[in-house]
């Protein structure tokens, strides 16, 4: 799939965040061969004087390019989104489906299976799919983009259903908790894994409370998908950031929360219970104009902000979790220990995947940054070899969304 030619031996040299000695990384066909803390012993490096981070992994891409995870698609056409991730430092991505009727969320499901279970680059970068909606609350702000008629509360049977049609890899599930009476289907998602998260949501302090001891851990983009008009006092914000076993997901783009609302979740939350996310819509990365999207008309500006014609609601957005990274170096007081844990350890503990590891035998999954400018994205592993940040990317196109 991968539209660059393989190279079998790519050596890399560099310092793992929580230091040690510089180490040499021998990896060939994608595998780590070797590894090497003896100088004396080092070869050549292809990339050198770097520093090794776990891979990037956002838990919400919609699409893009004009390519939409909300339609089935030849698995071509979503190539296309893994390579952009992949040359953004990107190297794993949960693909999203947001609310759509019930046919075409199994039609979309089966598309994605057939996707990743083709390749086994894909495989590994894509550890599951988000399903956003289609329980979520119907109300107008809290609904967001989202086509209102495709809005339906969670059912045991659908959920089975959508679990089949994936092969098991549903993974992530945002809905609103008062949307739903005993809560069972929630329990239900829980035992089988699925990272239960709240979101779109206009759900009570008391709901929240009911929802976590459900096993809701997450609360999807914290701050967006949420009414204009809301109580200044009574309202989901609030609670959620208080409640200790409750995580929130962040856009941090620029354009979905200022700065301040940044601020506030960090000095709450700590790095230990956020997660970044870019929220990746299927318009990021086309020509601005006005495009058909989950059945509105949304504009793209030439800043690459996305609205719903008519409204403030946003469509997703633009930009991609590369742009995140960077706004949370600053945002952390260029903390890259704690951008590295919101943009890939914590997602990797919410889902149960296993710690990162690097080690002789193991798949090389990593990303690459700048020692000396830590939120410089060098490139990472993603087809099974080494993919170059392309820096001042501008692959705009007019193609719509299918």
């Amino acid at each position: 799939m991968s539209c660059w030619v393989r190279k079998p031996l790519i050596t890399i040299e560099g310092k793992f965040l929580e230091g040690g000695p510089t180490t040499q990384v021998v990896v060939e066909d994608g595998i780590v061969r070797a590894m090497e803390t003896a100088r004396e012993l080092f070869g050549a490096a292809d990339f050198a004087d770097c520093l090794i981070l776990p891979p990037l992994f956002d838990p919400q891409v919609n699409g893009g390019l004009g390519v939409s995870f909300t339609s089935p698609l030849e698995p071509e056409r979503y190539d296309q989104v893994l390579q952009e991730c992949w040359r953004r430092g990107i190297s794993h991505i949960l693909p999203t489906i947001i609310t759509t009727d019930a046919g075409n969320l199994t039609r979309c499901l089966r598309a994605l299976r057939v996707w990743r279970d083709g390749n086994i680059d894909v495989a590994r970068a894509v550890p599951g799919f988000h399903l956003e909606g289609p329980g979520i609350n119907p109300e107008e702000g809290f609904r967001g983009a989202h086509p209102q008629n495709g809005v339906r509360a969670w059912t045991e049977q659908e959920y089975r259903q959508c679990q089949e049609a994936a092969g098991g890899m549903v993974r992530k599930v945002t809905l609103a908790p008062e949307t739903l009476g005993d809560l069972g289907v929630v329990r239900s998602m829980v035992r089988d894994g699925v990272l239960v998260s709240m979101g779109h949501t206009n759900a009570s302090a008391e709901q929240i409370s009911r929802a976590l001891d459900a096993g809701v851990s997450l609360f999807t983009h914290w701050g967006n998908g949420i009414s204009r008009k809301i109580d200044r006092h009574h309202n989901p914000l609030w609670p959620a950031l208080v409640e200790d076993k409750l995580n929130l997901s962040l856009i941090a783009d620029g354009q979905h929360l200022p700065i301040a609302m940044l601020q506030t979740a960090y000095l709450c939350k700590g790095p230990e219970k956020l997660v970044l996310t870019a929220d990746t819509s299927p318009l990021a990365g086309v020509n601005p104009g006005v495009y058909d999207l989950w059945g509105s008309r949304v504009v793209v500006d030439e800043n690459q902000k996305l609205t719903v014609v008519g409204t403030t609601y946003l469509a997703g957005s633009g930009s991609w979790l590369d742009k995140c990274f960077q706004t949370a170096f600053h945002l952390t007081g260029k903390a890259i220990g704690a951008c590295s844990q919101m943009a890939s350890g914590n997602i990797r503990r919410l889902l149960d995947l296993p710690p990162w590891e690097l080690s002789p035998g193991k798949p090389a999954e990593l990303t690459l940054v700048s020692p000396h400018r830590p939120e410089l994205l060098l490139g990472c592993f993603g087809s099974g070899q080494f993919v170059p940040y392309l820096h001042d990317i501008d692959k705009r196109t007019d193609q719509g969304t299918t």
